[in-house]
């Protein structure tokens, strides 16, 4: 455990709780099934914990995220677009991180971030529109309209949660009642600009062009766009932090976020280009996170997933397209980091998902039900209600401290 002094939980109250009222009855002296609801209403507070989700929509390529360099057939694969082996910050001998990541490398020393490798949720089909439903809903589905999230607050109510968004996205969509916020005064430009990404990244030709168009109209004025873009993603952590820190019992305890951007059908590039900017914006984020949670830092985990992953190999705009299995991102000072967590399959032709993607060994559920029992504290029965139809996949040891 990384404190020194570990907290009494809510189901150790609980637990005690149930215990002293069966010692009562035994005395006489409890004379009604109400003086024990009374207590455990009573017992009924905020939850401590911090969940944050961020959602990381357009299916980042996890293969240039944690670079599997290690494997003979990565580089065979993406013969210009693989990131070279000394360029890499690495972590053992078959993966390193995408060197656009140096402050989350470092989290990763300080055993504050982990990733788990070739995971996926069950959709095979490669549709935005459809992965990012199942994704948020939990289930098999993409036409369930509620969210695993919002199902866990319908279980629990210890659990409060607001979308730092536009619109409540799915994961908070549900019977139970959740919250947004989103600052009017930012500037709309770059939500424009990944909109309009998204709707062109499945004709090569229009987003290369489109991206060129990006390029020249920003040629004088990159750095001030990246500085924005940075202000932007700070003032929205800066203030979902406030949220999370709130002595209010009815403040939220999980915030959800959304990064854009991550659709790379062309420009991905390696050390620079799309990918590598998006990068910066999720490690501006999270170390923001970091900074403005405090001590609260201690008690959070973070989630990074994206709807899936993108091809192995390289296509012929300086891409990927999209594919399956990914890589999914663990931060906080909560969780047991300094690892990745992988079955790897090895990227050679005939272990590759249908001849072309990387081949998902790992279920997201899997992880998302571990930190809702170790982190959350809910039932191995609530979880299995919260994800329906996923009993193959098992919570998960050592992910949380």
């Amino acid at each position: 455990m990384k404190n020194s002094k570990t907290p009494i939980s809510r189901r150790q109250i609980l637990k005690a709780l149930s215990a002293s009222g069966a010692a009562l009855v035994g005395t006489g002296l409890l004379h009604s099934k109400l003086a024990l609801s009374a207590q455990l209403k009573m017992a009924k507070t905020k939850s401590d914990n911090i969940l944050i989700w961020i959602i990381l929509r357009g299916a980042w390529d996890g293969l240039n995220v944690v670079v599997p360099y290690g494997d003979p057939y990565y580089y065979q694969h993406r013969p210009t677009l693989g990131i070279e082996a000394n360029e890499l910050l690495k972590i053992d001998g078959l993966f390193g991180f995408n060197p656009a990541l140096k402050q989350m490398h470092q989290m990763y020393k300080d055993r504050e971030l982990s990733f788990a490798h070739a995971i996926a949720s069950p959709y095979r089909s490669r549709s935005h529109f459809d992965g990012q439903k199942i994704l948020e809903n939990g289930t098999q589905k993409p036409n369930e309209p509620s969210g695993w999230l919002n199902r866990l607050i319908g279980i629990d109510k210890h659990h409060k949660a607001i979308a730092i968004d536009r619109v409540l996205p799915l994961i908070l969509q549900g019977d139970a009642m959740t919250d947004s916020w989103y600052p009017n005064r930012l500037d709309e430009q770059q939500f424009e600009t990944e909109l309009l990404q998204e709707m062109l990244a499945n004709n090569p030709s229009l987003s290369k062009s489109f991206a060129q168009a990006i390029k020249i109209e920003n040629m004088t004025s990159q750095m001030g766009a990246d500085k924005n873009q940075a202000k932007n993603i700070k003032a929205l952590t800066k203030q979902a932090a406030r949220f999370l820190k709130s002595d209010d019992e009815n403040s939220p305890n999980i915030v959800a976020l959304e990064l854009s951007g991550w659709d790379t059908h062309a420009g991905q590039g390696t050390l620079n280009g799309r990918l590598a900017n998006n990068l910066k914006r999720l490690e501006t984020a999270i170390i923001s996170l970091k900074q403005n949670l405090g001590q609260k830092w201690q008690k959070t985990v973070i989630i990074g997933c994206s709807e899936f992953g993108r091809t192995v190999k390289q296509n012929g705009t300086g891409g990927t397209d999209h594919g399956t299995g990914s890589a999914l991102l663990l931060a906080g000072g909560a969780i047991n980091g300094g690892q990745i967590i992988t079955d790897w399959p090895s990227l050679k032709p005939s272990s590759l998902f249908e001849g072309r993607d990387l081949q998902p060994t790992m279920d997201v559920r899997s992880v998302f039900k571990t930190i809702l029992i170790e982190h959350l504290e809910i039932t191995q029965s609530d979880a299995e209600q919260i994800f329906p139809q996923s009993a193959a996949a098992k919570p998960l040891d050592n992910i949380i401290s």
